[in-house]
């Protein structure tokens, strides 16, 4: 290892003689070292210079965790681009849980996953809901809340707000409509309880930037989602996950969703 100009030196160690094996010196430290192999300062630069596009030359050009990193990166500069197009309704039949409100709601906490609930985070504003959010909603109502998002650089809509779920679910026709393929897709080993309590396996898990967006407010965040491969009419649900990462606050009473954001409190109306 020469001393190239893009390394980041430590200044010179004072040699130790009761430290460090005498047979083993360390051209970064310019000293002896205890064990090379764990010298933590010189493996986080080197983590540090592979970062910065150094060392390409010893660096395989293909590994799994370099490659879904960037593509992460692609999908969030994307999801800022110009949309390549909009998934509304989905075409056929009955809603997978039934026809009736309380059938869609149960239907969408049966996707329950095993894990950590995460932090609940300190709010930047206070987050309120009066009758002025009620504006255009006609009460009495049985409405669900479902929401439009940009997922990558797609307008998803008609996707289920259920703070009650602990997935977030991105159904197989909608993955395909926004021409993901299957080679994007981690393995999952947690089954989901899915209707009846009939067990359904999740084909992968993606992780997608989502855009929450209403002029002028938004925020983008990586959604780790699950790609269920069963009929529905919805093209997603949203989970508390989600809701958790976006510091998102819902009242389905107001059919409203509101969310912290660099220019004030963000708000969403179900659609």
């Amino acid at each position: 290892m020469g001393k190239e100009e893009y390394m980041k030196w430590p200044g010179k160690m004072k040699r130790n003689p009761k430290r460090g094996n005498p047979k083993k010196y360390c051209k970064y430290h310019r000293n002896t070292c205890p064990n090379i192999e764990d010298c933590y300062e010189l493996k986080n630069e080197i983590k540090s210079l592979i970062r910065r596009g150094h060392l390409k030359e010893y660096v395989g050009g293909d590994t799994g965790a370099s490659s879904s990193q960037q593509q992460q990166q692609q999908d969030e500069a994307q999801a800022h681009h110009t949309l390549a197009g909009v998934i509304d309704v989905l075409a056929g039949g009955m809603p997978s849980g039934g026809a009736s409100t309380l059938a869609l709601k149960a239907y969408a906490r049966q996707f329950n996953i095993q894990g950590p609930t995460p932090k609940k985070s300190k709010p930047d504003d206070v987050i309120s809901f009066s009758n002025d959010d009620l504006q255009g909603v006609l009460v009495p109502y049985n409405d669900t809340l479902m929401v439009s998002m940009t997922i990558t650089n797609y307008m998803v809509k008609r996707i289920l707000v259920d703070s009650s779920a602990s997935a977030d679910i991105l159904f197989n026709n909608t993955f395909e409509k926004m021409k993901l393929t299957l080679d994007r897709l981690q393995p999952i080993d947690v089954p989901l309880v899915g209707f009846s309590r009939v067990i359904v396996k999740a084909e992968g898990k993606i992780i997608l930037p989502v855009m929450v967006r209403a002029e002028p407010w938004q925020v983008t965040r990586m959604i780790e989602l699950l790609v269920v491969k069963i009929g529905s009419s919805y093209n997603a649900i949203i989970g508390r996950l989600t809701l958790h990462t976006l510091k998102a606050t819902i009242s389905s009473y107001h059919l409203t969703m509101k969310f912290p954001t660099e220019h004030g409190i963000g708000v969403i109306r179900g659609n």
